[in-house]
Formats: C-alpha cells, sequence, structure tokens
C-alpha cells in the first residue's frame, strides 16, 4: 500500500513539471515541455547549458577534441555565433569553440559585428547544406507551427518542415530567430504555399 501510495506521489508531481523558467538579464524566458509547438529564441542572448538540459534539451557537448584555430572567417551582416558554427561545421551548438578561440575578441559579451575576423578550426571536411524549398527567415515568436500555417495556411505540416531542415533544427521544439530555414514545396491538393 505504501508503495502504490509513493508511486502515485511520484507520478503526481513529474506531471505537474511540465515547465520551467530560466532568469536571464531580467527576462523572464519561458522553457516548456509541454507543448508541440514551444520555441526557444537565441539571437543575440545565448541561454547557457544549464537552461537547455532543463527544458529537456541535452547539454551542448563538444565531441571532437579543440584543435588550434588554423583559419579566419569574417563575419556577414545578421549573423551570430550560432550561425557561423552551422555554416562551418553543420552543427550550431559548436559556437562554443568558436567563443572559446576569440575570447579576446569577443570580451564575454559573445556579440559579433560585421566584417569581424574570427578564428577557427577548419573541418577535415568541408560541411555542405544544399537545402531544398523557399527560404523563410524565422522571426521572435514563431514555432514550427505558426511558420507551417504562415506557409501553407494550417499548422499540420510543420513535421514536413522539420523533415526540411533536419540540418538545423535537431529538435522540433527549438527554433531560433534569425535562422533561415526553407519551406518544402508539398504536392499535395490542399496544400498552396502562401
Amino acid at each position: 500500500m505504501k508503495i502504490l501510495l509513493g508511486l502515485f506521489l511520484i507520478v503526481s508531481f513529474v506531471s505537474c513539471s511540465g515547465s520551467k523558467s530560466v532568469k536571464k538579464n531580467d527576462n523572464e524566458i519561458e522553457l516548456s515541455d509541454a507543448s508541440e509547438f514551444t520555441e526557444e529564441v537565441m539571437s543575440d542572448d545565448i541561454i547557457a547549458d544549464e537552461a537547455l538540459a532543463n527544458a529537456g534539451g541535452a547539454p551542448i557537448m563538444i565531441e571532437e577534441t579543440m584543435g588550434e584555430a588554423n583559419s579566419v572567417y569574417t563575419v556577414q551582416a545578421n549573423e551570430t555565433l550560432m550561425m557561423i558554427a552551422f555554416k562551418i561545421y553543420g552543427d550550431y551548438r559548436k559556437w562554443k569553440m568558436l567563443a572559446s578561440w576569440n575570447q579576446d575578441k569577443l570580451s564575454g559579451d559573445y556579440k559579433i559585428t560585421e566584417g569581424m575576423s574570427l578564428n577557427y578550426s577548419a573541418p577535415a571536411q568541408e560541411f555542405v547544406w544544399q537545402p531544398e524549398g523557399n527560404p523563410y527567415l524565422i522571426k521572435r515568436g514563431d514555432t514550427l507551427g505558426t511558420i507551417s500555417t504562415d506557409t501553407y495556411g494550417m499548422s499540420k505540416y510543420w513535421k514536413e518542415i522539420w523533415q526540411n531542415n533536419k540540418a538545423l533544427i535537431l529538435d522540433p521544439n527549438k527554433i531560433f530567430a534569425g535562422f533561415t530555414i526553407y519551406t518544402p514545396n508539398l504536392d499535395s491538393r490542399d496544400v498552396a504555399n502562401i
């Protein structure tokens, strides 16, 4: 009987803890794993690994050892360290490597400006991503569901958008403002790209 009561309390506690909040720079960011269409916006602000882990995402792990920075990347307009890491390595989570190689330039705030030169270690094999579909710039407040509604007139095609952008969207509940994704051209009678 005590075991059943204990299990009931544990299940009740776990089911009531669907969302978490993280405090960052006096702005409260809601991170929820209870909804199908949640977002995590990272444009200029970078949320700590703990926030990602608490939101149900995996902590950022750098699998390879950091070699010496042997190449230089020139920052383009409106880029972030995450976007640059994706362009170079195919993994936006490697922004930490870029930050560590450029500590003297970043001054701890991770802000970069157009024209800035960043040091990086060139990967053994160049990352090439050739997406198909129409470009869509993610805005603050967007989710895959709202992007589907904006593009196709209904939210049910969010999975197709995710599948088309899996290299860039590792978790469909986490998309980033400022990233450009590609909405696929769907061959269906009830779908028209708006």
